[in-house]
């Protein structure tokens, strides 16, 4: 068989070196603390700092997590679809969007002292925000495993 038929997927990437495993360890231990914090503290949050009712409170997480099912599936498609000028493909989504993320995230757990109305409408708004920042992050940050090579034994590592 010639060269100019050897399929570019048999050829094998260069192995992963520690860094870069730590740079995958990190942002990962990060968004993970992320979540949970969220998850864990968020209902917490809106029903004693923000005294919303418990009924509206979960109301605002079914509306954040029904936005987000949605949401998925379309981010999940424009990050495959999307290629920037450089070349890549999902980094790039992770590097831009990381600090609106943060931002959101500061002001998921902000207490702006509005009104019950507004407060209940302004929490709605920031967590729907969150939600879509949360997804351009996540989903390009989770297909970058796959990306990165082609060795099984380095993809295992960088998930786990």
């Amino acid at each position: 068989m010639s060269l100019h038929h050897i399929n570019e997927e048999s050829v094998q990437t260069p192995k992963i070196h520690f860094g870069e495993k730590f740079g995958y360890l990190a942002f990962s231990a990060s968004f993970n603390l992320v979540y949970q914090f969220k998850t864990l503290y968020y209902l917490f949050f809106l029903t004693d700092v923000l005294k919303i009712g418990v009924g509206r409170a979960g109301i605002i997480v079914v509306l954040g997590t029904i936005w987000d099912a949605v949401n998925d599936m379309v981010i999940g498609y424009w990050a495959a679809n999307r290629r920037f000028k450089n070349g890549e493909t999902m980094r790039p989504f992770i590097l831009w969007y990381s600090v609106p993320w943060g931002v959101t995230l500061l002001l998921l757990f902000t207490n702006f002292r509005m009104s019950s109305p507004l407060t209940i409408s302004v929490s709605i708004a920031i967590y729907v925000v969150f939600e879509l920042f949360n997804t351009i992050v996540a989903i390009p940050y989770n297909s970058l495993g796959g990306l990165a090579t082609n060795r099984n034994s380095d993809r295992r590592s960088i998930n786990v």
